[in-house]
């Protein structure tokens, strides 16, 4: 049975995005991420400084603890609303500011039925020159209710976190065919759990340099270093660890319908107890629109993540496949799905044998929008994960039925 210190985590090849496998909802990550081209501004959003949301909806869920066994199912009601504010302040710069937040209350829920996330996000941006863009951000979140479990751990009630990421760059143009990006990220993650804590709580710096090169203009080559610290709250003369990642790569954007990105790297790895690893990276990312508000896009994904007990585990060396689309089945109606599946090995330190979890995820969801600012979303979702080990398996799904509204000031 794995320890409460074997759970995975890594940062992505898009300057250490962090990706927790047992947390990240991975789906809206790397959909926000591929997909984010195809999200135009909503009608009812163009030409407003404030825009105000309210969503509302029911679901049942079959597994609200992700427990591999004994699960507890209940209904569960929520409520979500939020606020944006998108405006410049000045000639050459631009505020965006949100907070959302979605609460939920549970019919048949150990311990909490009760739980509140809340969002809060904030960007500036400064045009100093039609070359030069300096943009600063902070994405604060309080969750009770994660959108996924923690894998290894006895059933756990509380899992709620505080997240907080803070990014500076500098983006800059030096010619017509050579750009420069200069990156910093903080993350820092703090759950209130006592178990839970001393094992997961930690401090990310991350450094970046990327050069871009449009070599003509449909096809354009990356080259990146970035450096990378973490440092953990408990036990850090043990976990505490620095990378340094190198990374080359290609974007292909033959027309508007169709974009192909590629990148391959290493990453040299040194952690505080002695050990080492140099491992490799890649990534291939796909998106093509065959009609108006429809597409289909991917993204093959092969690396090792760091996990929270090296003394253990070297890393997990995990190769992930998704695929989502969305078709316009007419100017009010739009069909929407995503799988995700991962193969994932625990790599020991040890001549034990290795732990080997596979993951699947299935998304589906339609959405009606009788009006400009009414959206009603039937949605279903499927997890599924085997594993080596008996304690680190779920099966979980949702389905549901929302309303949401929107309007601008």
């Amino acid at each position: 049975m794995l320890t409460r210190g074997a759970f995975a985590c890594t940062f992505t090849e898009r300057f250490g995005q962090m990706k927790k496998v047992f947390l990240t909802p991975i789906l809206i990550a790397l959909h926000s991420v591929l997909f984010g081209v195809y999200a135009p501004i909503p009608v009812q959003e163009q030409g407003k400084a404030i825009i105000l949301n309210l969503e509302s909806g029911f679901h049942f869920d079959n597994n609200v603890l992700g427990s591999p066994d004994n699960e507890i199912d209940s209904s569960v009601f929520t409520v979500s609303p939020g606020i944006k504010y998108n405006a410049s302040i000045e000639e050459q710069t631009f505020l965006e500011a949100s907070y959302g937040l979605n609460a939920l209350f549970y019919s048949d829920r150990p311990t909490e039925d009760k739980l509140y996330n809340h969002m809060f996000n904030v960007k500036l941006s400064h045009t100093f020159s039609p070359a030069l863009i300096v943009e600063v951000s902070d994405a604060l979140s309080f969750i009770d209710s994660p959108a996924s479990f923690l894998q290894g751990l006895p059933l756990q009630t509380d899992q709620s976190n505080d997240i907080n990421q803070f990014d500076f760059r500098l983006l800059s143009e030096l010619n017509q065919r050579t750009s420069l990006a200069i990156k910093y990220r903080n993350l820092n993650f703090a759950y209130d759990d006592a178990l839970v804590a001393p094992v997961l709580d930690r401090n990310d710096n991350q450094f970046g340099v990327q050069v871009g090169y449009k070599w003509v203009p449909e096809t354009s080559f990356v080259f990146e270093y970035r450096f990378q610290d973490r440092a953990w709250d408990t036990d850090g003369s043990l976990k505490d660890s620095d990378s340094n990642f190198f990374l080359v790569g290609a974007d292909w954007f033959p027309n508007s319908e169709l974009q192909i990105s590629g990148r391959i790297g290493v990453d040299d790895r040194n952690q505080a107890i002695g050990t080492g690893d140099t491992n490799f990276f890649g990534d291939l990312t796909g998106v093509y629109k065959y009609n108006t508000d429809s597409f289909v896009a991917f993204s093959l994904t092969y690396e090792t993540l760091e996990t929270s007990a090296p003394i253990q585990f070297s890393g997990e060396e995990t190769i992930s496949f998704l695929i989502n689309i969305q078709h316009a089945l007419t100017s009010k109606i739009f069909l929407g799905g995503s799988i995700y599946y991962d193969s994932a090995d625990l790599i020991r330190q040890s001549a034990a044998a290795d732990i080997t979890d596979n993951t699947v995820r299935l998304g589906l969801n339609a959405i009606y929008q009788p009006t400009q600012n009414w959206s009603i979303i039937f949605s279903y979702d499927f997890d599924d994960t085997g594993s080596d080990d008996d304690f680190r398996t779920e099966t979980r799904s949702r389905v549901g039925i929302s309303a949401r509204y929107t309007f601008g000031l």
